[in-house]
């Protein structure tokens, strides 16, 4: 790990941890718009269940 360590400081001026945190970033991000995407297409089809079973028409305007 030393070796990786010293690589990294060495060659491009950056902290093992600051990769990682950036790392972890960037897989938050991409967890986040999974998330953001999966719940519309929940709220659009609860929408049209509802559309279709009580005849509610729900504004998508918000």
């Amino acid at each position: 790990m030393s070796g990786l360590h010293d690589a990294l400081h060495n060659n491009y001026g950056v902290c093992l941890w600051t990769v990682l945190a950036f790392v972890v970033f960037v897989i938050m991000v991409i967890v986040a718009f999974v998330h953001v995407y999966r719940q519309n297409k929940k709220d659009e089809e609860f929408t049209r269940e509802l559309e279709r079973k009580y005849g509610i028409r729900i504004d998508e305007r918000r």
